[in-house]
């Protein structure tokens, strides 16, 4: 799979220089939402970047497994305004793994209150109905962690995928895809997990 340059391009003049970065996934985070956040946030942030990444509820006990999950800003039992103080001084907001704002309950209001910063999704589902800056939209993409993992070959080159990276992306790619048995699995889903499985992960 190959993401359009211009989108590319675009992405990698909005990350050139160091950022205040809100990463943002939907209600009720699956293991694609949570893997695709916590990758892509562990990348922005050895680039230099300040992210923080927030869900609008508690995830399910069972991914606390994941890498560095309990560094997800809750926002339903932010009692310290993390997540307020986060998004008002966002520079970009990233929307990974919803299309529509509706999907972040409260934490929508927040984020219309920040005027200036961009906002750029990575998504695969059908039809987004907001307006973004930046749009990286695939429907036919198996999974938001398969798309992030796609960005990152492309932008940086697949030898910046960290195992903590792989295990999360590996997560993401087998929640949204039934354990590899849907249609939407590719044989470049395949590449995808051979290069997630050569960084050793669990």
């Amino acid at each position: 799979m190959q993401i359009d340059k211009c989108k590319l391009d675009e992405l990698r003049e909005l990350l050139a220089t160091p950022q205040r970065v809100v990463i943002l996934s939907h209600t009720n985070p699956d293991g694609d939402a949570i893997g695709s956040s916590l990758a892509w946030a562990e990348l922005l942030q050895s680039e230099g970047h300040d992210v923080t990444c927030i869900v609008p509820n508690r995830y399910p006990y069972y991914l606390e497994f994941m890498p560095h999950a309990e560094t997800l800003v809750i926002y339903k039992s932010d009692n310290e305004g993390r997540a307020a103080k986060a998004v008002k001084g966002a520079d970009v907001i990233f929307c990974l793994d919803f299309h529509t704002m509706s999907r972040l309950d409260g934490l929508s209001e927040l984020i219309d209150e920040n005027q200036h910063a961009k906002r750029v999704l990575i998504d695969h589902h059908l039809d987004p109905m907001e307006d973004f800056d930046l749009m990286i939209s695939y429907p036919k993409a198996s999974s938001t962690c398969y798309l992030v993992s796609i960005l990152i070959e492309q932008l940086y080159g697949a030898e910046r995928i960290t195992r903590d990276m792989a295990e999360n992306l590996f997560v993401g790619m087998m929640t949204d895809t039934g354990n590899f048995a849907f249609s939407s699995v590719t044989p470049d889903v395949f590449r995808m997990v051979s290069i997630l499985a050569e960084k050793e992960i669990s």
